[in-house]
């Protein structure tokens, strides 16, 4: 059975960083992707130095060449079905058993590691969100992020529907740097939980309050596939260049990661130390599973912050032995 010092699940952004610096420290990396990283909608990305504009396929194709000349870093298309620990005397050095399935052939294998490290990323589960044709503008004309994605749209017509107030109440003074022309949508319960004051506010700033669930989304003709327009429940059409939404992401690998005894957070992603540390010892997190702050360049920060502090612990145990 294969043995490697670090076994890398996920093998975006952030899992190809830290296999980079494994690979820089000699040690031998095993990183397992199954190729659905949450950003492959998204054509363009933004506010990553050096890649500014670059789509996130181009990104990983260039990080994947990088690597190719490092002997220790090996990369698999696979799907991990399983994560054990063990405890054995004779599994010390390698206590962790990661089971894949791989699509290629239809087989499957295991591998042991001393430390795992999930990069593996959310499920935004966009085919769960009730609003018709949204996957056709997911990540292009229907976004989360302003700091990734919100120059493309500086004044432009932008909806901001969140089936939460305090998203809303939170938001909605960071977007309007980017555009005035603001359409607000809230569901009833949204709406009628709005104080007041706040209300005012965006009165005062010509921001049009709309009461109602967006339940279809429409291109701006059918030759033009940009957004055009969200349709609310009760027949309105509204004219967008944006949409401004959250989604109710998961992460990915959660059986598994519970399973090891690992601990999510209220919101329900993965608990970690400053060193991306989780509870379970010789685990580790990175990336849109651990953080709020979903954007390349805070990924790849942390995946290069995790492989330095497991190459200091395997280096120093590798001068006690």
């Amino acid at each position: 059975m294969s043995q490697y010092h670090v076994i890398v699940i996920g093998g975006s952004a952030s899992g190809l960083q830290a296999c980079l610096t494994f690979g820089r420290a000699y040690l031998n990396v095993l990183c397992i992707d199954s190729g659905y990283p949450c950003n492959r909608y998204a054509k363009e990305s933004h506010n990553f130095l050096t890649h500014d504009g670059s789509s996130p396929a181009q990104i990983i194709a260039k990080a994947k060449e990088q690597l190719q000349k490092y002997p220790t870093i090996k990369l698999m298309e696979g799907t991990v079905r399983n994560v054990c620990k063990d405890v054995s005397k004779e599994a010390v050095k390698h206590p962790f058993r990661v089971e894949v399935d791989s699509p290629k052939n239809g087989t499957s294998n295991s591998f042991m590691a001393s430390r795992v490290l999930f990069a593996s990323g959310l499920n935004d589960n966009v085919d769960k969100i009730p609003i018709e044709n949204i996957e056709k503008f997911w990540g292009n004309y229907v976004i989360h992020c302003p700091f990734c994605h919100g120059t493309e749209f500086r004044n432009g017509k932008t909806g901001i529907y969140y089936t939460n107030a305090l998203h809303l109440k939170f938001m909605l003074p960071t977007l309007h740097n980017w555009s005035q022309d603001i359409a607000v949508i809230c569901p009833d319960d949204v709406y009628g939980s709005l104080e007041a004051d706040f209300v005012s506010a965006m009165q005062q700033k010509s921001i049009s309050l709309h009461k109602g669930r967006v339940v279809k989304l429409e291109p701006r003709s059918s030759e033009d596939g940009r957004l055009g327009r969200a349709i609310l429940d009760d027949g309105t059409a509204i004219e967008l260049d944006v949409l401004y939404t959250i989604p109710p992401s998961t992460i990915n690998n959660k059986e598994i990661i519970t399973k090891l005894g690992v601990e999510l957070d209220e919101m329900g992603l993965i608990k970690v130390s400053p060193q991306q540390k989780t509870n379970v010892e010789g685990v580790f997190a990175i990336g849109d599973n651990t953080t709020r702050m979903r954007a390349l360049a805070f990924v790849v920060g942390q995946g290069m912050l995790a492989a330095s502090s497991i190459c200091h612990e395997i280096l120093h145990e590798r001068w006690n032995a």
